[in-house]
Formats: C-alpha cells, structure tokens, sequence
C-alpha cells in the first residue's frame, strides 16, 4: 500500500515540472490502480488525488481502478 502511495507521488513530482512549464495549461494524469477496490481504500485514494489536485491546480489526477 504505501509503495502504491509513493509511487503516485513520484509520479505526481516527475509531472510538476512539465505543468509549471506549459504555464496556465492543466495536465490531466490517469492512475491506474492496480486492483478492483471499494470501501474505505477507494476513499483514500480519492482523498490522496483530490489533495494532491488542490495543491497543485493545474495537474488533475484521475484514479482508474483497473481490477483483476
């Protein structure tokens, strides 16, 4: 689990830079999860992307949650 989270914000770091480059222009990001997940885990993962959208505006993160 939190090698999953670590890698969502290694990824969300590594796009930082090409947001702040393309200026006012949002980049959308799609995480890919790689279970089928409900409950409070989906709710988490919600909650880190939604965060993560708040402070950084012009990168939205958007979790797919890919199954089995």
């Amino acid at each position: 689990m939190k090698r999953r989270i670590l890698s969502l914000m290694l990824l969300c770091m590594l796009a930082l830079p090409m947001a702040m480059a393309q200026g006012t222009k949002k980049i959308e990001l799609t995480f890919f999860y790689p279970v089928q997940v409900g409950g409070p885990l989906t709710k988490l993962i919600e909650k880190i992307c939604s965060d993560f959208t708040a402070e950084n505006p012009n990168i939205v993160v958007k979790p797919v949650y890919t199954g089995n």
